[in-house]
């Protein structure tokens, strides 16, 4: 398996603090997505850096990229998905 990291800058544009989660939206079979918070908080008006990893297995990988969504969901019912190139190995061929 490999871990690919995956850096998200999030903003909290509101007045309030807010608590974020973050799902992988279909992925490979096999792809989990790992944090070291089950969620994080983000002060009121403030940016804050998430480090992710995305664990997938090596044959995932097209000519060493594979593209994935990252859902991010707030406690106020704030939804946005974005998109990542994960960078691996040279691995499958589709």
């Amino acid at each position: 398996r490999i871990a690919a990291r995956v850096q998200l800058r999030i903003e909290n544009e509101t007045d309030a603090s807010r608590a974020y989660t973050f799902a992988l939206v279909g992925a490979p079979a096999g792809a989990t997505l790992r944090s070291a918070l089950p969620s994080w908080q983000a002060r009121p008006r403030t940016p804050t850096a998430v480090p992710l990893f995305v664990d997938v297995p090596p044959s995932a990988f097209v000519h060493g990229q594979l593209p994935v969504r990252i859902a991010i969901r707030d406690d106020a019912h704030f939804v946005k998905t974005v998109r990542a190139t994960l960078l691996g190995p040279d691995g499958g061929t589709r």
